[in-house]
């Protein structure tokens, strides 16, 4: 019972995501948008089969997704992303999972 609150391994690979999003996602650059779009969508494409990897070994409970969203949402903004991007890349993790 006392495992359900266990969170630490759902925390863990949201920080994995969180470092990888950070590192490779382009910073906006008005002058070449399309170019940028396009490796965004690559990127969120690429994280997105992480978190199905991660689905497949992993079964987590509501408390551990909420915590794993979280901890996802506020290392993307802490890395000054966007708070309407960090919720938008939390919203597809989380509905991913």
């Amino acid at each position: 019972m006392f495992n359900w609150f266990n969170a630490s391994q759902a925390k863990e690979f949201a920080n994995k995501l969180a470092d990888f999003l950070i590192e490779k996602m382009p910073k906006v650059d008005a002058n070449k948008k399309d170019k940028m779009l396009k490796k965004r969508g690559e990127v969120i494409a690429a994280a997105l089969w992480q978190v199905d990897e991660y689905k497949k070994q992993h079964k987590l409970n509501v408390y551990q997704k909420a915590q794993l969203g979280n901890t996802l949402k506020w290392r993307l903004i802490e890395a000054q992303f966007e708070k309407e991007f960090a919720d938008e890349i939390t919203h597809l993790v989380l509905t991913s999972l």
